[in-house]
């Protein structure tokens, strides 16, 4: 073998290490992230259901949460930035899990979900929405608060709300801003003359008086602070909003109670009225 010989055969070799070079620097990589991709997939599938969700909702929150203030949906209600904390709320799945050994299972998605254990969808969505219902009220925004509580699916949020409410403006004596509230309270339910006073059967009206006795308490409450601050006037316009309940139509008190009718009495306004004269206080009166 001639020195050339040699040579070339040394030069061939060089060329051979660094194409083998080469294709370890473009397929180390590609190998690299095959198993580590294997590896997240074995540690992701072996996950059970709610696992993975967990995975999942953690890594959309770090990502939404990177340009914003606040960083979570507690400090985005906690400031009052709703729409943000719904932007959050968007990383959970609505579906509730059956708690169990596997802990794997899951009652779907969507509404049908809102009965499962674990739906932190649900209870997020529930936590927005009080605030928010409670912010809207404070603010005199009554129609827009009941709207988001029924578009939340939660209608029985603006109603559990306003006992609170009320008892925040009362300690703040702002009862200017309490009656435009309960001013735009609407009844749940309809009064029927042609059923029962006290039933829930045969079109009765226990529903509705429920309602109304339910709004005459908070009424209540705002008169006897009225009371214990003399401030006649406020309790002027409490006996201006009392709502009237259904009782039995004396025409009909010896019939079956399928039979029964009913008419309204304010007998909350007239028991409001007894106790003013009680403490002493004098205001005017309207018939």
């Amino acid at each position: 073998m001639s020195e050339f010989d040699l040579d070339d055969s040394f030069a061939n070799s060089i060329k051979r290490f660094f194409v083998f070079e080469s294709k370890m620097l473009v397929i180390g990589p590609i190998v690299f992230l095959a198993i580590a991709g294997g590896i997240f997939g074995i540690f992701y599938f072996s996950k059970t259901d709610r696992e993975k969700d967990e995975i999942m909702t953690s890594k959309c929150l770090e990502k939404t949460s990177l340009n914003e203030k606040y960083k979570n949906i507690d400090e985005a209600t906690a400031n009052y930035d709703f729409a943000l904390a719904r932007k959050y709320l968007s990383c959970y799945p609505d579906r509730g899990y059956i708690e169990g050994e596997s802990n794997s299972l899951y009652f779907g998605s969507g509404k049908a979900s809102t009965n499962g254990d674990g739906n932190l969808y649900q209870s997020n969505l529930e936590k927005i929405t009080r605030s928010e219902v409670a912010f809207l009220i404070l603010n005199g925004e009554t129609s827009r608060a009941q709207a988001v509580a029924s578009e939340s699916n939660m209608k029985e949020i603006y109603k559990e709300s306003l006992p609170d409410v009320i008892n925040l403006l009362i300690e703040k004596k702002d009862y200017h801003k309490i009656f435009p509230i309960l001013a735009g309270w609407k009844l749940t339910d309809t009064f029927n003359p042609d059923g029962p006073p006290n039933s829930e059967y045969y079109n009765g009206n226990f529903k509705y008086n429920e309602d109304v006795q339910f709004y005459n308490s908070i009424i209540d409450n705002v008169l006897k602070n009225a009371i214990i601050n003399d401030d006649p006037e406020t309790a002027r316009k409490c006996l201006l909003i009392y709502s009237p309940n259904a009782v039995l139509d004396p025409a009909t008190k010896k019939r079956t109670e399928s039979d029964q009718k009913s008419i309204l009495r304010n007998k909350a306004r007239s028991a409001a009225i007894i106790t003013m004269k009680e403490s002493g206080m004098k205001v005017k009166i309207t018939p």
